[in-house]
């Protein structure tokens, strides 16, 4: 609908929408954000693609820089825009010569990682919580992700017990889309086997009962 106004701002909302009817929900929020900030830089205005120029680009870096935002998570803002961009070149809304892209560099500093010593994850595991308390599921939530080989959190709370087979995890990584299998490490089965119920009924849901089981994940409200 926006290929004849030539809105950014209105091509943006399409693709919001393009992401909320795909039920896209970590996508739509990440992107909804995004689109927030721009608006708070852009006032009341409307954008066309011909006003996103290369200078308000740089402008628009700067503005993003003094508001706090690190060099990366400017980078992964405009790496949207980019996105966006080439879009809209793809589909014959902007030429390509109108793309500022082509003549900026995102910029991105390297940052090194640290990771957790066996020491100081036992140090972590052995710290004395209540027993049954939500920061003890968190405690072992937590444990049992690093003896996992490192699940994510968005994977980790949507583990159900159909995805565990008494010995290993299978499941949908939702970052890489990806199908994952893991065997499970002594360590991590103990964690496990606590949240299994014990009077003889079959375990169903999720295992770490963070989430309500009716919650709808794909519902990007």
């Amino acid at each position: 609908t926006n290929k004849d106004t030539g809105s950014f701002i209105g091509y943006f909302n399409d693709y919001l929408e393009s992401l909320k009817k795909s039920r896209n929900a970590g996508n739509y929020r990440k992107c909804k954000t995004i689109l927030n900030k721009f608006e708070d830089y852009l006032g009341s205005r409307d954008l066309t693609f011909d006003e996103f120029t290369l200078e308000l680009l740089k402008s628009y870096e700067r503005y993003l820089l003094t508001k706090g935002n690190t060099t990366n998570t400017v980078h992964a803002n405009l790496k949207v825009f980019r996105m966006l961009f080439n879009k809209a070149v793809v589909e014959d809304v902007i030429q390509p010569q109108s793309n500022p892209f082509l003549k900026y560099k995102l910029k991105r500093d390297n940052v090194e990682k640290t990771f957790l010593t066996e020491d100081e994850l036992k140090n972590f595991e052995n710290v004395d919580t209540p027993i049954g308390s939500k920061i003890r599921m968190h405690q072992e939530m937590f444990v049992f992700a690093c003896y996992a080989g490192g699940v994510r959190i968005s994977d980790l709370l949507q583990l159900k017990w159909e995805n565990f087979d008494g010995e290993s995890i299978k499941f949908f990584i939702q970052k890489t889309r990806n199908h994952l299998s893991i065997k499970l490490p002594n360590s991590s089965l103990e964690i496990i086997k606590k949240y299994k119920p014990s009077d003889g009924e079959k375990a169903s849901g999720y295992i770490f009962p963070i989430l309500k089981s009716d919650d709808d994940l794909l519902n990007p409200d």
